[in-house]
């Protein structure tokens, strides 16, 4: 008979006539315990175990493990491109719009006023358009009366958008 027992480092396997002899271990304490008792030349595995898995032998030779980096085409190369420009234009034509309003806030109605001394095109928009945006009243005197900056002289006429209801004349 022999006698598996079992250490803290390793396990020792023994046989001889006095194995059989060795008390069965109780419960958790400090030495050597035995594991297991068999009969030499017993080959059946214990009861509750399933069998080993068979060992499939390994290929001893490295394997090559080449990461291939993928070709861009020229076509793919231009429609990330057109992709990446048509996504620019958007943001930027959305930038641009997203603080303006438009055109409807400067009044359509003109009327022709002449400068007075120490007023000025932004002075004209406040008093002409009160509850429109002054910038876009502004730029729209410039452009209807084709200016090249924004400097007037006293009695130059002037055609300004007219935002001004009956009753505030």
């Amino acid at each position: 008979m022999a006698v598996l027992v079992g250490t803290r480092s390793s396990f020792e396997l023994i046989d001889c006539a006095g194995a059989a002899d060795l008390p069965p271990s109780g419960g958790i304490r400090p030495g050597p315990r035995v594991l297991r008792r068999f009969e030499v030349g017993e080959t059946r595995r214990p009861v509750g175990r399933p069998a080993a898995a068979p060992v499939v032998p390994r290929r001893t030779e490295p394997v090559s493990c080449e990461i291939r980096p993928h070709a861009v085409s020229r076509w793919e190369l231009l429609a990330l491109g057109l992709l990446a420009a048509l996504t620019v234009l958007c943001l930027g034509l959305v930038y641009v719009n997203a603080g303006n309003e438009p055109d409807a806030t400067v009044p359509e109605r003109t009327v022709l006023v002449r400068v007075q001394p120490g007023e000025s095109v932004w002075s004209l928009a406040e008093r002409w358009a009160p509850g429109s945006d002054t910038a876009a009243v502004a730029s729209r005197i410039v452009e209807m009366n084709d200016l090249r900056d924004s400097r007037v002289a006293p009695g130059q006429p002037l055609v300004v958008p007219d935002g001004l209801t009956d009753a505030s004349r």
